[in-house]
């Protein structure tokens, strides 16, 4: 083992499915850390032996691995399925298409290790952040939130509306959030709910990932580190390629995380998620792809307003 590396208690978890180019430079960035995690466990979805065959070469002997076939498809049971095998105090989920810049692993766990009143941080994406909104934006988020705020970078409000945090170019190490996303996050295993990604978020498990954060954030401290940098190369998935089903996983989830999870159940918050959703749409059809998509886009929002009237039915 290199005499440089320190091994700390974080057992990091990657759901995968047929991607094994971009899961191996993922595994490279994350052997390159300077703080590694004390295990690895992969959980494959992938409907042939290709991420098995190579991991089979896996090296860094720093880390153990831990390789397992998913027992359900999809991002948020394949965590739950990879939290079960875990044993340190600090679960990490790292997506299978990043790339960790240097010290970007041992920055995130300072952090957290360093404050118990900490419970989540994620690592600043440096190609997928946002930026102060303009005048249209702003208006926007004025009229569906329901709360009055001075800056909307990290945060969730209105019918769940959450927004990235900006790049403070190191002007700022910490930016104190009200969501995580979990492209490379690490939460203390104290602060997590069981199980972590409830049984609702299935296939793509759209927004999964605020919805455990928002639970964590009702008790914990969680921060975006900006010195814990990564490049996210996501690109099409199996989930993904489904224009209508994943419109309509976004209008059921995000009422699932408002009425459950926010618990905002008045009839101001139903209309602040129709108009949302509707702006959602109008603010696609900028170019010839967002009106290519437009008719699965408006077909899934249907199909997502008719289950939640029929589960209210029932």
């Amino acid at each position: 083992m290199d005499q440089n590396i320190t091994i700390v208690p974080v057992s990091v978890i990657i759901a995968t499915a047929n991607r094994p180019w971009l899961l191996e430079r993922t595994l490279a960035s994350l052997r390159q850390q300077t703080f590694q995690p004390r295990e690895l466990i992969i959980i494959d979805a992938s409907d042939n032996n290709a991420v098995k065959e190579l991991l089979s070469t896996w090296d860094a002997d720093s880390i153990a691995l831990k390789y397992e076939k998913a027992g359900v498809k999809g991002a948020a049971s394949q965590r739950n399925q990879g939290v079960e095998h875990s044993v340190s105090p600090f679960i990490a989920f790292l997506d299978d298409d990043i790339i960790l810049e240097k010290d970007c692993f041992g920055f995130l766990f300072n952090t957290i290790a360093g404050n118990e009143n900490v419970g989540g941080v994620n690592a600043f994406i440096t190609n997928q952040h946002s930026f102060p909104p303009g005048k249209i934006t702003r208006t926007y988020y004025r009229l569906i939130s329901d709360r009055k705020l001075d800056f909307y970078d990290g945060k969730c409000f209105g019918p769940v509306i959450n927004v990235l945090p900006v790049d403070y170019q190191g002007s700022r190490q910490l930016v104190e959030v009200e969501w995580l996303n979990s492209t490379c996050v690490i939460y203390r295993r104290e602060a997590l709910p069981v199980p972590v990604f409830d049984p609702h978020f299935t296939g793509y498990s759209f927004m999964e990932d605020v919805a455990l954060s928002l639970q964590v954030g009702k008790k914990w401290q969680m921060y975006n580190v900006q010195t814990a940098r990564i490049f996210h190369d996501s690109q099409q998935s199996g989930h993904k390629s489904k224009r209508r089903l994943l419109s309509k996983q976004q209008i059921v989830n995000r009422y699932y995380i408002m009425t459950r999870i926010m618990e905002k159940r008045k009839t101001a918050d139903l209309i602040r998620l129709i108009a949302a959703e509707l702006f959602g749409i109008l603010s696609g059809l900028t170019g010839f792809n967002g009106w290519k998509t437009l008719i699965p886009d408006i077909g899934g929002k249907i199909d997502g307003a008719w289950s939640l009237i029929m589960r209210k039915g029932q």
